[in-house]
């Protein structure tokens, strides 16, 4: 018998006499003392047992370390399993999985966000949580309903959240001080505006040395802003395949980071080559995720900020969503030890290891109810800010896809905010181009669920 199946096999006959082979036996560890037993009674010897669990992820200089902590921690718990985890740059990741993936090498366990779980789902290419591991209460009653509401289809979970996020406001208290402006939360955007005019200070040759609002994290700014102004209605019409932005509410959403460059000149595109340095004290208002505490927090103590919650427009007040982003981890159909691979994920992903990423300042917010609500969090001053942005927060910005549709929108981006055509025009044109994309896709899905 293959070595992979004795070790799967053991592992569920661990459940089932974990309390008989510790009295037998007394052994510390009750996962050794089930493999040993298996063998034994199937004659094989523990030494040739092994597993290998391949873990594919995009690079993240603080993820790194303690998911590999953890690996270790869950190998020594689980003699014969070798996590085998692989973090790797954002900008080759997408490329190498989809290829591997079509190639039927593709790892046991990849790094995916919300677009692109429900495109693999229908593609085939994940399995769902078996309720050996996790039941489907179990995980409803443990992970908060918005990281995981994007991850469960035909009434099955495929994947658990991970790497959660939502969007603050970011300001910086010295420079509000300086400008003799109050540091409170705004009613609405236009107040921003109005506070990022003031904060946005020129040269005597009118160069700019300090800018009002930061435009580097720019992805996180439009979609914000277009999931706001197209309020109640998401950026895409997930019935039809087609954006919503092309209509008058979208283009307004448009119109108005145009008008932050060249009508209120209180952001510039080209400010320190990214569109402003809020880490290094050059802009004071800066849209960006949860994330961004972990760069601030680690490496920038110097930085006295505050976290508000992100206003809706004036002219629609009730408009007080926010842009969610959730990634999580999922096993692949082609996964010879998917109950053991799924062990891993719920071992790395519990209420001790998230509780591990938020001692250890990963910036990604908990998922687990019993982490998030922790009191031990509450002295951080910006933790409410982040709760009750959680609150408002939803992922109507994208339906499926990810680094395509980004491309996409990162193109209408550029167009507007470095004037290379009128805003609607832009609009018009990008938009003709993401639809074109989602019916390409609505085909592939139609021809692969035939």
């Amino acid at each position: 018998m293959e070595q992979c199946r004795q070790m799967e096999r053991a592992l569920k006959i661990q459940k089932i006499t974990r309390g008989v082979t510790l009295m037998r036996l007394g052994l510390v560890r009750a996962q050794v003392a089930m493999v040993l037993i298996f063998c034994v009674l199937l004659g094989a010897q523990i030494a040739s047992a092994s597993v290998k669990i391949t873990h594919w992820q995009q690079h993240s200089d603080y993820w790194v370390d303690v998911v590999a902590s953890l690996a270790r921690d869950f190998e020594k718990d689980n003699p014969g399993v070798k996590i085998d985890f692989n973090p790797m740059p954002y900008a080759n990741y997408w490329e190498k999985l989809m290829i591997s993936l079509e190639a039927g090498t593709g790892p046991d366990i990849m790094q995916i966000p919300y677009g692109v779980a429900r495109e693999f789902y229908i593609q085939g290419h994940i399995q769902p949580v078996p309720a050996s591991v996790m039941t489907k209460s179990e995980i409803e009653n443990d992970f908060l309903a918005w990281t995981i509401e994007d991850f469960k289809f035909d009434d099955e979970y495929y994947g658990i959240p991970v790497d959660c996020q939502t969007m603050l406001l970011y300001v910086n208290r010295g420079m509000f001080d300086a400008a003799g402006i109050e540091v409170k939360q705004p009613e609405s955007w236009d107040e921003v505006v109005e506070w990022a005019k003031k904060l946005t200070i020129r040269d005597s040759r009118n160069r700019v040395t300090q800018i009002g609002f930061d435009t580097s994290a720019r992805r996180g700014i439009y979609k914000t802003i277009m999931m706001q102004w197209l309020y109640p209605n998401g950026l895409v019409d997930s019935e039809n395949m087609k954006v919503n932005y092309d209509s008058p509410d979208g283009i307004a959403a448009w119109q108005f980071m145009s008008d932050l460059v060249y009508k209120h000149k209180a952001a510039d595109p080209t400010f320190m080559g990214t569109g402003g340095n809020f880490e290094q004290q050059r802009s004071a208002i800066k849209l960006d995720g949860t994330w961004y505490r972990a760069t601030l927090d680690n490496d920038y103590t110097e930085v006295d900020y505050v976290t508000l919650l992100v206003p809706p427009p004036a002219h629609k007040p009730e408009a007080k969503v926010n842009r969610a982003v959730k990634w999580g981890w999922f096993v692949a159909s082609t996964c010879k030890n998917p109950e053991v691979a799924w062990e891993w994920i719920k071992y790395a992903s519990n209420d001790d290891a998230q509780t591990y990423w938020q001692e250890n300042k990963l910036g990604f917010l908990p998922s687990r109810k019993n982490v998030i609500y922790d009191e031990r969090w509450h002295s951080d001053p910006n933790w409410q800010t982040i709760l009750d942005a959680m609150d408002r927060s939803s992922s109507t910005d994208t339906i499926v896809g990810w680094a395509d549709v980004n491309r996409i929108r990162g193109q209408l981006w550029e167009a507007v905010v470095n004037n290379t055509m009128p805003v609607d025009d832009a609009v018009r044109k990008f938009a003709d181009e993401e639809n074109l994309l989602l019916q390409e896709k609505k085909a592939l899905f139609e021809s692969a669920l035939q």
